[in-house]
């Protein structure tokens, strides 16, 4: 593992020292060793692993929001299937999807399976490893070629317009131009679209074709994370064991009656006869039987190896500092919520949710948008009528955050409501949920009741108002 970090230092100072372009990236191989370098860590630490798995349970799982009730219906029963390869559902995939994020981009293609059941929709979702899109020998450190030129695996025109990309296929070592795939943004002869590349928010700077892993800036972090554990065991265990010394005024050594005797020194001066010394016990190496004897009025002295390195703090600091790279607030990195009162909490989450929105209703919304664009378009056409813009539009919303005094926050939204400052969709938004779907559920429920019981409910009661005071002094008192 050393000789890893050792390995990527290298790349990552040669690349920030001289600010490299992408195609000297692309001519001596370093992106794709980053890249490398990024998914090992995000597999193998577990702070990067950590930033994964608080990526995949924060961010993604957008759906269809407002829209055709038909289309949005068609497509829902569509996404319990819409893996290529085996069928993954589309949450599954979007999860899959944010988490190849978290240290590369990502290729999305919207291929056709040969094998759907005649009828249905046979658009299939796969995704890329970023590794993969690589440029063919035809197109390697060269400009234009037949109008096209290709940087990382991406294709451009003559107007340095993104159209397509080129993936090596598995089991290939990518020599020749038949080792390639190439998959187009959109199909040349129906304008349907095929693929793009999905690229985490500020992973690219202009005219760059590729983005940068999200934990580039923190590598060195995490590999100094990675030695302080080391320095943790090592300390462990040095305070677990008991030193001894020695004290004594005689020039005699320690002597060995039991089962290892050292062989007896001998030393000798120019001019004086050689004189041989007593065998003489090292105490460091004593074995199983060895009785050492100690020279008269020795005493014996023992301490505790009590050092105080105070390396958990280290890597406290580390931590903090890789959260604040990545716009992760440390608290939610670790899953440590003692200690923290309702304000920071939510400023927390708050931070939080504002990053992960520039995933959802950025990059993935774009994707997702056309995907669900195509698929509507496919289930009209398999039922015989052309579908207009009305049929395959929608909005989309993302999860719901979670919420450390859902009462304190319930009131506030009521305040707002009040107030005017807030429609009542956006609060049913906030929490992931489909405001139309949840007025249809309102509707249903109180009609089952009158059905059933006999009698109606209310829709809604007035909630009682939290006492502030209170709930500040609980603050105070969490803080403390």
């Amino acid at each position: 593992m050393n000789n890893i970090y050792k390995i990527l230092q290298i790349f990552l100072d040669r690349f920030s020292d001289t600010k490299k372009s992408e195609n000297e990236l692309l001519q001596n191989g370093s992106y794709y060793k980053i890249l490398e370098r990024a998914r090992a860590f995000v597999r193998n630490e577990q702070i990067a692993n950590a930033v994964k798995v608080t990526a995949e349970a924060y961010c993604g799982n957008i759906v269809p929001d407002k829209g055709h009730s038909e289309s949005k219906k068609a497509f829902n029963e569509w996404a319990k299937h819409a893996g290529y390869r085996s069928g993954e559902s589309l949450g599954e995939l979007n999860t899959e999807l944010v988490s190849i994020l978290t240290y590369g981009d990502c290729l999305v293609v919207l291929d056709r399976n040969p094998r759907a059941p005649e009828g249905t929709i046979a658009a299939r979702l796969k995704l890329i490893d970023p590794l993969a899109l690589r440029t063919p020998p035809k197109y390697q450190n060269k400009g234009l070629v037949g109008g096209k030129k290709v940087i990382l695996g991406v294709v451009f025109d003559s107007k340095d317009m993104e159209i397509g990309y080129y993936v090596l296929n598995a089991g290939l070592d990518g020599s020749k131009d038949e080792h390639y795939t190439y998959f187009p943004c959109y199909d040349n002869s129906t304008g349907r679209f095929v693929a793009a590349l999905v690229c985490r928010p500020c992973s690219r700077f202009p005219n760059q074709a590729r983005g940068f892993p999200w934990l580039l800036a923190s590598l060195f972090g995490i590999n100094a994370i990675d030695k302080l554990s080391e320095f943790s065991v090592v300390e462990a265990c040095t305070k677990s064991l008991l030193g001894i010394a020695l004290v004594t005024d005689s020039v005699q050594g320690p002597q060995s009656v039991g089962a290892k005797v050292f062989k007896a020194a001998t030393s000798s001066i120019e001019g004086e006869p050689e004189k041989k010394e007593e065998p003489k016990l090292n105490i460091s190496q004593l074995e199983a039987g060895d009785v050492p004897v100690l020279p008269p009025g020795t005493k014996i002295e023992t301490f505790n190896n009590s050092g105080n390195l105070d390396i958990s703090s280290g890597i406290l600091d580390q931590i903090k500092l890789i959260g604040a790279s990545l716009g992760i607030p440390w608290h939610i990195l670790l899953k440590a919520f003692e200690g923290i009162n309702f304000s920071a909490g939510k400023l927390e989450i708050d931070a939080l949710f504002r990053l992960f929105d520039l995933w959802n209703y950025g990059p993935i919304m774009r994707v997702f948008g056309e995907i669900y664009k195509w698929v509507v378009i496919e289930h009209w056409l398999l039922r015989g009528k052309i579908p207009t813009k009305e049929l395959w539009t929608s909005d989309w919303i993302g999860p719901g955050a979670p919420d450390p005094d859902p009462l304190k926050s319930a009131h506030a939204d009521t305040v707002r409501l009040n107030n005017g400052t807030v429609a009542r969709s956006s609060i049913a938004g906030k929490r992931g949920d489909d405001y139309e779907q949840t007025l249809e559920q309102i509707k249903e429920d109180g009609e089952a009741e009158e059905r059933i019981l006999k009698r109606k409910f209310p829709i809604a009661q007035p909630a009682n108002e939290p006492k502030t005071q209170g709930s500040a002094s609980t603050d105070v008192e969490e803080e403390e």
